[in-house]
């Protein structure tokens, strides 16, 4: 056995030998067991929720089950005493019976228990069987997080991986219907903390500070037409509270990634204050890669071939805070603010030669470059909420101020050439994003089934960038400024939006519709004396429906539509020349619109005691999205920059299977496919294929704290406009112990223990070309977490329930460069 494999099952057995040196805890010895029956019919009722308490906090239950399909039910707890178990089920009334265990007394019979009907009837579909678990609203899915018994011990980032339709990758990675293009919100509204760094905030949140978690995959009108995946929503208790609550963090791996942060939650009085700080610094292994075209065209420039690797260097700093003061009851008042800094360095070498058709040798180079990038950003929310007596009925107030400088600079030597000159060049780059936003919301609960909301907004966007070009003179030694290359670009946008949206609740009825307008005035100055300044002037309309049908207890079907638009970022937009490679240069594209998404879906939902199952039947289509373009210039130059070109079409399924099979054991899966079919709009592209994402994770609780979840992921090909790119996969081994009554815990955790590189591919042609590369990363991975949790804080911090979520700009991470 290899000394990587021994030291691999050493690390993993580090929990466990600790899991063994502590006191074991007593076994499930108490046991209670009957069977829930109509009073009336005296048929069994089935998947009844059943919950377990000490008498004295009864509201804190140690067991929560459901009966099974016969409503027999047989359960068993590890310590004796005194408890009250009720018996729940929709539409019926609840069931409360005292019990005692006792060294004499350890099985409880209840027999026959008689549950009778309800007079309140069903205003939402709650789900039977973990109904005070799980709830399906008309276009949302609700986890009770405060009925969670493992709410007492867990971070909320442990409890969001049980939610429905959320999972969690071996890396961490959060996905929602296995995509990464949503949102997270805390009380409705943007948080500074989760916008910029969530797996932080959510690891260091405790659980019992939150009510619910509401997923939610068609955001109505109130929100910008963004093109995201759905919105996840942290509703936080909302009761006072006193004290303080804060956790210390840090983490290391074996690819030299190190962090540290600090988290902390404080009330005093009226004003409650939350934030964090952290530093993280990452040296990353070296990466290696491969780069081959053919120009069909072209018998002078047939042939290019690149061979390279890259080393990464960089740190950065986060923090952030939010804050907020109740004035009196029905008023609220709240700030939020964030700020990052980075600086980060890389290094690469790579070989270039260039052939002919004849494979005769055009030209050879050794080619070095150095970057260094300088990246910031900060944001301030203010916001204003006003509670009227009607409960529900709300007037928000909100301002936002964001802003992104960020510079880079570019040094490139080119040495042992062959029929190509030495130069020495640099290029600097100073780009910004700038942003303020004003919002007012109002909603109002009509009756008990109606409701609307509605509000306004205006946003006002400034996005600049300015480069400069330089060589190097061999003769004097010094920089002479190329002032024919030089790039200069702003660009300022002016959006007026207003939106209403109504509700309707009816009996097994649901319904929801509204509409957005939006209005955007662009300014484009370009300081070039080939392409003119330019304005323009659109006005969106974006409508959105739900509809949804309870067809029994335990099954719920919907019908959703919905138009969304994305307007390009800065990172899209940007004309600066990325020539490091002056072979294969990329820049953006500032002639870029708006992408105009429409999409159709049919959900079905089935929740028992074991199994929950969620499917969605999709179909969207556009018309002119913002895809990569390449292109070969006259000089044989590789050009990668972005257009509206694309018209593509998805049909599509995703399923979402979740398996209890016991109090400790849960599995989960997850799967998506949809069928691509795209081409540009003048036809002259085109391609079709499947993209598909399959994700499983298997956790295991044992007794002391003891957790261990086994998870996989796979990415098929991936298709695009002009290429595909290889499969994706990933596999990761976690073991989680707490210490300490929980206020200690050590994660350890080994991704991709199976290959120690990973290698990846892409391709990208038309009729004029062919391009291949290739790339080779490191792919084990082995990582220690070690987080302490102290102080003590009864409730969370209440804020406003509305805000301002800016979420209709594309960004570098959905596609940038």
């Amino acid at each position: 056995m290899s000394k990587f494999k021994i030291f691999i099952l050493a690390l993993c057995f580090i929990p466990l030998c600790l899991w063994g040196q502590t006191k074991s805890g007593d076994a499930e010895e108490y046991q209670i067991k009957g069977q829930v029956i109509d009073s009336l019919s005296k048929a069994c009722i089935p998947y009844v929720t059943i919950a377990v308490a000490p008498l004295e906090k009864t509201k804190h239950p140690v067991k929560l089950f459901a009966s099974d399909g016969n409503g027999n039910f047989n359960a068993r707890l590890n310590s004796p005493g005194y408890y009250l178990v009720s018996f729940r089920m929709v539409g019926m009334k609840t069931v409360n019976r005292q019990i005692h265990f006792s060294d004499s007394n350890k099985l409880i019979d209840f027999g026959k228990v008689l549950l009778s009907n309800s007079d309140n009837k069903l205003q939402e579909i709650a789900v039977a069987g973990h109904k005070s678990l799980v709830q399906v609203n008309i276009d949302k899915i609700i986890y009770h997080v405060s009925e969670d018994p493992d709410s007492k011990t867990s971070n909320l980032f442990e409890i969001l991986q049980k939610v429905p339709l959320i999972t969690v990758t071996g890396d961490d990675e959060i996905k929602l219907k296995a995509s990464s293009e949503f949102k997270i919100l805390i009380n409705g509204r943007p948080s500074s903390l989760f916008s910029h760094n969530p797996n932080l905030v959510l690891k260091n949140m405790q659980a019992n500070m939150v009510k619910n978690i509401e997923v939610t995959t068609n955001p109505g009108p109130k929100y910008d037409a963004e093109g995201i995946g759905g919105i996840i929503n942290i509703v936080t208790v909302k009761s006072k509270f006193e004290g303080y609550d804060a956790s210390l963090n840090a983490s290391a791996s074996t690819t030299k990634a190190n962090a540290y942060s600090t988290y902390l939650m404080t009330k005093t009085g009226k004003l409650s204050f939350s934030g964090n700080y952290g530093y993280s610094w990452n040296k990353s292994p070296q990466s290696n890669s491969r780069f081959y075209r053919e120009d069909l065209k072209s018998d002078q420039y047939k042939y290019l071939s690149q061979d390279g690797n890259t080393k990464d260097l960089g740190h950065s700093q986060t923090g952030g805070g939010e804050g907020s003061y109740e004035i009196d009851s029905l008023n609220l008042v709240s700030i939020s603010f964030y700020t990052n800094h980075s600086k980060y360095s890389s290094n690469s070498f790579l070989e270039e030669t260039l052939e002919d058709v004849n494979k005769t040798l055009a030209y050879s180079f050794d080619r070095h470059n150095n970057s260094k990038t300088n990246s910031n950003s900060s944001d301030l929310n203010l916001d204003y909420q006003h509670s009227f007596k009607k409960n529900g009925e709300l007037l928000t107030f909100s301002y936002r101020f964001s802003s992104s400088p960020n510079n880079g600079d570019n040094y490139t030597t080119i040495s042992n050439t062959i029929n190509y000159n030495p130069i020495t060049k640099k290029d600097h780059n100073k780009a910004s994003s700038d942003e303020q936003t004003f919002q007012l919301d109002y909603v109002n609960p009509l009756t008990k089934i109606h409701n609307i909301e509605t509000g306004i907004k205006y946003i006002l966007r400034n996005n600049n960038s300015h480069s400069n070009y330089y060589q190097i003179d061999p003769f004097m030694n010094e920089w002479i400024p190329l002032p024919s290359f030089a790039d200069n670009f702003d660009y300022t946008q002016n959006i007026f939006a207003g939106y209403l949206g109504y509700s309707l609740t009816w009996k097994k009825l649901g319904f929801k519709a509204g509409g957005r307008i939006e209005q955007v005035h662009e300014q484009v100055k370009l300081f070039s004396n080939e392409q003119p300044d330019y304005g323009t002037k659109n006005t969106d309309c974006t409508p959105s429906s739900s509809l949804s049908y309870q067809l029994s207890d335990t099954k719920n079907i919907g019908l959703n539509y919905y138009l969304r638009i994305q307007r390009p970022g800065i990172w899209f937009l940007n004309p600066y020349v990325d020539n490091s490679d002056p072979h294969n240069i990329s820049y953006g594209n500032p002639n870029l619109s708006s992408e105009r998404c429409n999409g159709f879906y049919i959900s079905y939902s089935s929740f028992t005691q074991k199994i929950n199952l969620l499917t969605y039947l999709s179909y969207r289509f556009m018309n002119n999205s913002i895809e990569p373009y390449t292109f070969i210039d006259e000089k044989g130059v590789t050009n990668n920059t972005y257009r509206n070109i694309g018209k593509a079409q998805n049909p599509g399924i995703f399923i979402d299977f979740r398996w209890t099979a016991s109090s400790k054991l849960v599995f989960i899966a997850n799967a998506s496919s949809d069928y691509v079919v795209m081409r540009s709009r003048d036809g002259a592209l085109k391609s079709n294929g499947l993209n598909s994402y399959i994700g499983q994770s298997i956790r295991y609780s044992f007794p002391n704290n003891l957790r261990v979840r086994l998870s996989g992921t796979y990415n098929s090909t991936s298709v695009g406009l002009q290429g595909k790119s290889s499969p994706n996969y990933s596999t990761s081994i976690q073991l989680n112990k707490d210490f300490l009554k929980e206020k200690l815990s050590i994660s350890t955790r080994v991704n991709n223990v199976f290959w120690k590189n990973k290698s990846s591919w892409n391709t990208t042609k038309d009729s004029s070309f062919y391009i291949h590369t290739n790339n080779k990363t490191i792919g084990r991975m082995i990582n220690i977490d070690i987080s302490y949790h102290f102080g003590k804080l009864e409730k969370s911090v209440k804020k406003a329930e509305r805000g301002i979520n800016n979420d209709d700009v594309k960004s570098k991470d959905n596609k940038g460069k």
